[in-house]
């Protein structure tokens, strides 16, 4: 065990167990607040891309209802039905 520490010490460039721990928490902590941050840009540019995805959306259904367009509901309930029928029969188109 305590050849195990040593070479994992010089390894690290640690002098003692102290030392060792200190520096690999140290990493440790780095890495978790380089995915805290990572993790945050992600879900920044995720919420973005919602809202840009929310405003085309609303852009479409002001046009449509600006061409008199209605939407048919149970038309497209029915639709999504079917589609999703197929996919678990594995005979949807890809």
């Amino acid at each position: 065990m305590a050849q195990v520490l040593d070479v994992l010490m010089g390894l690290w460039g640690a002098s003692s167990l102290s030392d060792l721990l200190r520096v690999q928490g140290k990493r440790f902590e780095a890495q978790r607040d380089g995915s805290l941050k990572s993790a945050q840009r992600f879900e920044a540019r995720l919420r973005r891309e919602a809202e840009r995805t929310l405003e085309l959306a609303e852009e479409a259904d002001r046009a449509d209802e600006a061409a008199g367009a209605q939407p048919d509901f149970p038309a497209e309930i029915a639709r999504r039905e079917d589609r999703l029928k197929a996919l678990a029969a594995g005979t949807y188109p890809s």
